[in-house]
């Protein structure tokens, strides 16, 4: 008789994961993570040595889009990230009450590159010798 047992969780998790992409996989896992907040709630992130702090905010940032949420990182030092969760509406209104300030360009005389003129042109007669440089040489010349 053949022996069977039932699949834990985490096996049936790796079962339906495959044939899809690394990146694909990534997304659902921190779609996982912030299924737990709702807007308004505060979370902190310990990085883990191989993990970069702008790809997690990024991948942050990506999930809370999919939920239809905001999300403000706090400035942490060290291997930490703290994060709130916003209603997607109060995150673009803050954008808009604060606007970037954008340099305003005004545009001047170009400065002068290059050679400056001559005041005075002098007329330079063309080299003889059929317009090259110098006379031709002849092996006998030499």
């Amino acid at each position: 008789m053949p022996k069977v047992r039932k699949l834990t969780a985490d096996e049936v998790k790796l079962l339906e994961r495959r044939g899809k992409s690394e990146r694909r996989i990534i997304e659902e896992q921190y779609d996982e993570i912030l299924a737990e907040f709702a807007a308004g709630d505060y979370g902190d992130v310990d990085l883990e040595s191989n993990e970069k702090r702008p790809t997690v905010k990024n991948r942050l940032r990506a999930a809370a889009e999919r939920r239809q949420l905001g999300i403000k990182f706090f400035r942490m030092r060290g291997e930490q990230l703290r994060f709130q969760l916003t209603e997607r509406n109060e995150a673009t209104n803050n954008a808009e009450q604060d606007p970037i300030p954008v340099p305003v360009l005004t545009t001047t005389a170009a400065p002068k590159n290059g050679r400056r003129k001559k005041k005075e042109e002098v007329a330079v007669e063309p080299p003889k010798g059929g317009g090259r440089r110098g006379r031709r040489r002849n092996n006998a010349d030499t």
